[in-house]
């Protein structure tokens, strides 16, 4: 994708339904080992989700009114 806003956009959508699975894995019968690997990974997204944010905003900031 040439649109950096663009693929900041898809990057947090594939971050969001990441958390959103593993959320949901946690609600089936697994063991203990399964649940902190889906916890690990909730911890991981949300990290990578944060970073993304933070990369869109910065993208979304208007210039300075003074810009040369």
């Amino acid at each position: 994708m040439d649109d950096p806003l663009r693929q900041l956009r898809h990057d947090a959508r594939g971050a969001l339904h990441s958390i959103k699975l593993c959320v949901a894995a946690l609600k089936m019968q697994c063991t203990p080992e399964e649940e902190m690997a889906f916890i690990d990974d909730v911890i991981d997204c949300s990290g990578k989700l944060d970073q993304i944010m933070l990369k869109l905003d910065a993208v979304q900031q208007p210039p300075p009114e003074n810009a040369e």
